[in-house]
């Protein structure tokens, strides 16, 4: 049983951090608006687990993203956030963006190799 319970939650836990990669990913590229990098991110890692029920849910909630602005702003730590010149912030995190993706990435596959030696489910994406 404990097997069960640990290999569903880090399943969980890979594909919830395969999520974040992709969205993150697709903001660096380019994308400006939440809504459509969340939906490829969903398609990409989420979507063939998830039943008509979550699939909506997730439909929903991802209509509810900010917009690119609003997003920036929020990320940034400055007290008197109207002060913040978004173009600059924006650079600053795509500069960072690329560091972020290696990190998960290097922990993506760590979790493969974990899964793959313990011979638990192979089909992570």
């Amino acid at each position: 049983m404990m097997a069960t319970v640990i290999s569903t939650e880090t399943f969980s836990f890979f594909r919830g951090i395969s999520f974040l990669r992709e969205f993150i990913q697709c903001f660096e590229n380019g994308e400006e608006n939440l809504t459509e990098c969340a939906n490829k991110a969903y398609g990409l890692t989420l979507k063939r687990h998830h039943g008509w029920v979550v699939r909506g849910i997730f439909s929903i909630a991802s209509n509810a993203m900010p917009g690119r602005d609003d997003f920036l702003t929020a990320l940034c730590f400055e007290e008197n956030k109207s002060d913040v010149d978004l173009s600059e912030l924006l650079k600053q995190l795509r500069r960072d963006i690329t560091s972020y993706v290696a990190g998960i990435d290097r922990c993506l596959r760590a979790l493969n190799v974990f899964y793959k030696a313990n011979h638990l489910d192979p089909d992570l994406n």
